[in-house]
């Protein structure tokens, strides 16, 4: 990077354009500057073509709520749970499916549901949930021209798949 910083200028030759590339090929075009960790768990509902077809929109989210609501009551109250679950009508019941990817997954404890199971564990292993990321040129903000330069150069690989030629970026 020094041999970058002292020319204090974008590159003008193929040797210099070949210092741009090296970088970027070692450290990527871009750099992680946040990471939030944590735990998620994604709820899905499967519902079959012949009832998504005969229900109308209100009917089957008022049912996706109804069956998402006893999975969470079931893990805190059986009289609760029982009377969610009766609310959800046979016919979703039979057309449709339902089930949970937990990040991390979810090792079950006798005695626990899956879902008690999953709470206890999940902090103890927990799984990046997102990261933010900034362009490596971020990093040369005291050098406008390397950091434009080297911005156009990581532009061009991401567009290309390819690290450029000096006369591909100054064309």
């Amino acid at each position: 990077m020094s041999a970058i910083i002292n020319q204090q200028h974008a590159a003008r030759t193929e040797s210099e354009q070949a210092l741009y590339n090296m970088i970027l090929e070692t450290f990527g075009t871009h750099y992680v500057t946040y990471v939030i960790i944590g735990a998620t768990a994604h709820i899905f509902t499967l519902i079959n073509d012949a009832y998504a077809k005969s229900s109308s929109f209100q009917e089957t989210t008022s049912e996706v709520i109804s069956r998402s609501h006893f999975f969470f009551s079931s893990s805190y109250s059986v009289d609760y749970s029982h009377q969610i679950q009766t609310s959800v009508s046979e016919s979703f019941r039979k057309n449709s499916q339902f089930f949970v990817e937990y990040k991390p997954p979810a090792v079950l404890v006798p005695g626990k549901t899956e879902w008690q199971s999953w709470i206890g564990s999940a902090v103890l292993a927990p799984v990046v949930v997102n990261r933010t990321l900034a362009p490596l040129s971020n990093l040369f903000f005291e050098y406008p021209d390397i950091q434009a330069h080297l911005e156009r150069t990581a532009n061009h690989y991401l567009n290309h798949g390819k690290y450029p030629m000096i006369a591909e970026l100054n064309g």
